[in-house]
């Protein structure tokens, strides 16, 4: 009786294609439109999921960005505030690397690298799969599940070398790798399709801009930490040297108006698309009187007339699902 029901449905959708087609086109723009911006306004509401959001603040420099030279200074003024900042370079590159396995064998392989430092994982909350990712060493770096399971299998990779050639002269080649973590987490969204495969440490390159941001301790408020970093000079020896810091919460406070905005502007366009459908089935229904006066006659009741409806709808939303996800 179902495949009756859903044969005669899609007999019927045929029938009268072109109002099935623009139905099936509203519903599947409505659903698509509605899919990409509640992932888009997803996205802008991860930062209320990082570790510690409430008290998360950025450092920054008053002109140009900080690197490993200001982070060296604000390290060796032991200043409690300090301590425990998060440090990442804002982008990631790719270069060609070699990892000697156990056997002395030298494996090539392309892989996109990213300068961090030991509080990175814990601040973006990675999961920790295997060794020691709590502070990075000169010469250690962190791969990812992906890369690791790319270079040895289900072998353990910790304690193998990574020689990544040195661009200049000093620079060290042979890196240790020491940990494992996850490479998707919640907060990607930071980095435009971030594929970072290796983290090396920030010292690896002096040269790199850092993203520097800090969790407040408890009690200590934005303005407090303010006037200490006033106090630090970095490498400029003028005004434009001066650090400062927002919280992140505060810079992105304007973002739930774009978010209710963007869910209702969604909303709308899919409520549309859905009553446009109804209204197609109800009044294709409606048309159909004689149909379902003969079918009355033949026995038919009201149980046979959902049946039939439920294929329809049934029919009309797999077809604009399956539209919708070749849209999207």
């Amino acid at each position: 009786m179902i495949l009756h029901y859903l044969k005669v449905a899609l007999r019927n959708l045929w029938k009268y294609r072109t109002h099935s087609l623009i139905s099936v086109l509203c519903l599947a723009v409505g659903i698509t439109f509605f899919t990409v911006m509640s992932m888009f306004v997803a996205r802008l509401g991860m930062y209320r999921d990082l570790p510690g959001y409430e008290h998360r603040a950025m450092i920054k420099k008053e002109i140009g960005f900080l690197n490993m030279g200001d982070l060296e200074r604000l390290q060796a003024m032991n200043i409690p505030e300090l301590e425990d900042i998060i440090v990442w370079a804002p982008y990631s590159s790719q270069a060609e690397m070699t990892v000697i396995d156990r056997n002395g064998r030298e494996l090539p392989y392309l892989a996109w690298y990213r300068l961090v430092n030991g509080a990175y994982f814990p601040g973006y909350d990675f999961e920790h799969i295997d060794g020691n990712i709590d502070l990075l060493a000169e010469d250690e770096v962190v791969v990812t599940e992906a890369f690791a399971r790319r270079i040895m299998g289900k072998e353990n990779p910790i304690g193998l070398t990574l020689h990544k050639p040195a661009r200049a002269k000093g620079e060290i080649e042979n890196f240790r790798i020491v940990g494992v973590v996850k490479g998707e987490n919640s907060f990607n969204f930071n980095f435009d399709y971030d594929q970072t495969e290796v983290y090396f440490p920030m010292s690896y390159d002096k040269r790199v801009p850092a993203s520097v941001e800090k969790i407040l301790k408890p009690g200590v408020g934005i303005r407090e930490f303010n006037e200490r970093l006033n106090s630090v000079r970095t490498d400029m020896s003028d005004e434009r040297s001066k650090l400062s810091a927002y919280l992140i919460k505060d810079r992105h406070s304007k973002n739930i108006y774009a978010e209710s905005l963007g869910y209702f502007i969604a909303s709308l366009i899919l409520l549309s698309g859905i009553v446009n459908f109804l209204k197609f089935i109800i009044q294709m229904f409606y048309n159909r009187q004689r149909e379902l006066g003969i079918r009355q006659c033949l026995g038919s009741g009201w149980k046979g007339m959902f049946g039939l409806l439920f294929a329809e709808v049934f029919w009309t939303l797999s077809i604009a699902l399956f539209l919708s996800l070749c849209l999207s």
